[in-house]
């Protein structure tokens, strides 16, 4: 990650060097430069949401962390050529945090012309936010439906509330 961050940091590219000041301070982004023939580009990985999704979801069996992050890719104008306006953006997460909340779904809001990551990633915060509270609290109505199916199909019932949503969609 050093070796990364020291090519970057050697990047003449304004806007580039604007937006790491900007974020610098966000702690657990990485950096990563890539060099091609005809291309240069710079990714960062920028970890989301200041919250703790295991303890949001009661019983969860997850091993480790669960986080989103945002991949952000800055293609390297060269001199002669214009850069894009806005950057590549994409969601990435765990496999296990997909089967709660899957970020393929997810929409991003518009990177709006002359906007800097500083100013993107609250407003993508605060709805990644909602939205992961919408989705831990539609696995406590599975599990209320699969405790209310215990009378009818007899003890003991069980089930992965977070996989419920998908068996009675391919039931279905």
């Amino acid at each position: 990650m050093a070796y990364h961050r020291k090519r970057v940091g050697k990047v003449d590219d304004d806007r580039l060097k604007f937006e790491i000041s900007t974020i610098f301070s966000r702690e657990g982004i990485e950096m990563y430069m890539s060099s091609g023939v005809d291309k240069e580009e710079v990714k960062f990985s920028v970890p989301l949401l200041d919250m703790d999704i295991n303890k949001m979801v009661i019983g969860c069996t997850w091993r480790h962390q669960q986080k989103i992050f945002l991949q952000v890719i800055f293609p390297i104008g060269k001199k002669y050529l214009v850069a894009p306006s806005a950057p590549r953006l994409k969601l990435v997460s765990s496999p296990e945090l997909k089967a709660l909340f899957p970020i393929e779904e997810f929409r991003l809001p518009p990177w709006l012309n002359g906007m800097c990551m500083a100013e993107y990633l609250p407003t993508l915060e605060e709805m990644l936010e909602s939205q992961i509270g919408d989705a831990v609290s539609s696995i406590e109505v599975r599990r209320k439906f699969i405790v209310a199916l215990a009378p009818l199909f007899g003890r003991p019932v069980e089930a992965d509330p977070v996989c419920i949503l998908q068996i009675l969609r391919d039931f279905m």
